[in-house]
């Protein structure tokens, strides 16, 4: 397995919000559209440095257009953002089926890295998600 892990991207981005998307609207106008979509937060995995941008919002609206879901199965997403000059910039989500533990094995993951003292207490935690029922966790773990 090669590739980046979730928890470096986490490390990456400025600020990585769980939660719903709803409220998508479509903009036609200007030269390539666009629109928003509301984000109802329902886990802050990494807040902006400052704290200024999210503060205690519970739902950010996003400058992108995310189409609904069919609605047959309950996803929620991981969104990473970036900022640019004072403004959210959402460069990636990532579809999470409800229920899932992403929130739990990332809150951990960036804190065994941060309290970890040597590659044992690290192994042990990513040991115990190898065989997560979300591939995506699975995965994640085995890179790392």
């Amino acid at each position: 397995m090669q590739g980046v892990t979730l928890t470096k991207d986490v490390s990456d981005a400025s600020m990585v919000l769980y939660g719903t998307l709803t409220n998508a609207k479509l903009d036609t106008g200007g030269d390539f559209g666009g629109g928003t979509t509301d984000l109802v937060i329902e886990a802050v995995i990494k807040k902006d440095k400052d704290g200024n941008i999210l503060g205690d919002k519970k739902v950010l609206t996003l400058p992108k257009y995310v189409p609904p879901t069919d609605g047959k199965e309950k996803v929620k997403y991981l969104i990473f953002i970036d900022l640019f000059k004072g403004k959210i910039d959402p460069y990636r989500g990532v579809a999470v089926k409800d229920g899932s533990d992403m929130v739990k094995y990332l809150k951990g993951a960036l804190d065994i890295k941060a309290k970890a003292k040597g590659p044992g207490d690290r192994l042990r935690f990513f040991f115990d998600y190898l065989d997560n029922k979300d591939i995506e966790i699975s995965n994640d773990a085995y890179k790392e």
